[in-house]
């Protein structure tokens, strides 16, 4: 068995699948980006996942997804782009979700709420419990329980008051 062929059976026991997307269940890091250890070094999932298909990524190209789904790492699901056009493009998006209806948009798409983030917040059950019970990833849970996703803002947050 090739390197190549191992390595996406490895990637594809981690995922679950989606209507053709492999949303990974593994590492992700806190910027939420799928990770593999791969000879104990951390490397993207998607872009092992596209070298095991189309070979290697010349330099000055990234590995993005190209897919609404965010943990999904199928490599038909990827693109190659330019670290460039990459930034360009991620500018784009901060700038368009930075206004209200954008966010509204996105989280009208969403599987949880802020209510339901109030109620991983409060339990006691554990991370792979809620993960299950809430349709999402066990990662999502833990970042929400962070205070990393779905985060309730104070109404007193940034008015520089000291104590």
């Amino acid at each position: 068995m090739t390197d190549g062929v191992y390595l996406l059976e490895r990637i594809r026991a981690k995922c679950i699948d989606d209507a053709g997307c492999w949303i990974w269940q593994g590492f992700a890091n806190r910027e939420m980006y799928p990770v593999i250890s791969i000879n104990s070094i951390p490397r993207g999932v998607r872009r092992v996942a596209w070298e095991s298909v189309h070979g290697p990524v010349p330099r000055g190209y990234e590995i993005t997804g190209n897919c609404e789904k965010p943990m999904c790492v199928n490599p038909e699901h990827s693109v190659k782009i330019t670290i460039a056009a990459r930034r360009k493009k991620m500018s784009a998006l901060r700038d368009a979700s930075s206004s209200s209806a954008a966010t509204a948009k996105i989280r009208a798409k969403a599987k949880l709420s802020m209510e339901k983030a109030r109620e991983i917040r409060a339990s006691e059950e554990s991370c792979t419990a809620l993960a299950s019970r809430f349709g999402v990833s066990h990662q999502v849970v833990s970042m929400v329980r962070l205070n990393r996703a779905w985060v309730e803002v104070s109404p007193f947050s940034g008015l520089g008051a000291r104590g």
